[in-house]
């Protein structure tokens, strides 16, 4: 009996802590989250620890093809070095159509996969896309976060777009 009384006050002490523990304020979280467009030429933030600069662009005609060959860099705030391949994606959209992309152009392919320390800044990264019309193209650079905590609730995570003018 006596066995089974010091565990009931255990217990009881036990959930008075945890109740005095959780009884103040509820805990608000948030993180970043870019805004929804930026610029060329402007170092902007896509999520939590990676930031891209669109320098610009350049365009090759190849057979009857016209390929954007876009020009950017990456600064890494993550903890660790990394790569650009496993920090975000580049895609390219013309009137809504998504563009192919072709490397076959890139002066150096290995920044796609060189190891970039934190707080380092890797220039002059290149992806190829083949143009489809002479429109604005939308390029939409997408981080590795999984997801924003916006108002204490999660909400997916979303690229930031570009429009480059490639008639400039």
């Amino acid at each position: 009996m006596k066995n089974k009384l010091l565990k009931l006050i255990i217990l009881l002490v036990c959930l008075h802590i945890i109740l005095v523990g959780c009884s103040g304020q509820a805990k608000e979280f948030e993180t970043f989250t870019p805004e929804h467009t930026s610029e060329v030429g402007k170092l902007f933030q896509i999520d939590s620890t990676n930031f891209i600069m669109i320098n610009g662009g350049r365009i090759i005609e190849d057979k009857g093809n016209k390929i954007l060959i876009v020009n950017y860099s990456w600064k890494n705030e993550g903890k660790n070095a990394d790569t650009t391949f496993d920090n975000f994606t580049i895609t390219a959209s013309q009137n809504g159509e998504v563009l192919k992309p072709n490397l076959d152009y890139v002066k150096d392919k290995k920044k796609l996969v060189i190891a970039v320390e934190p707080g380092e800044i890797l220039e002059d990264i290149e992806q190829g896309f083949i143009l489809s019309t002479q429109e604005p193209v939308t390029l939409s650079i997408l981080g590795s976060d999984s997801y924003f905590i916006v108002e204490n609730k999660p909400i997916y995570t979303y690229p930031v777009k570009v429009v480059m003018d490639i008639l400039e």
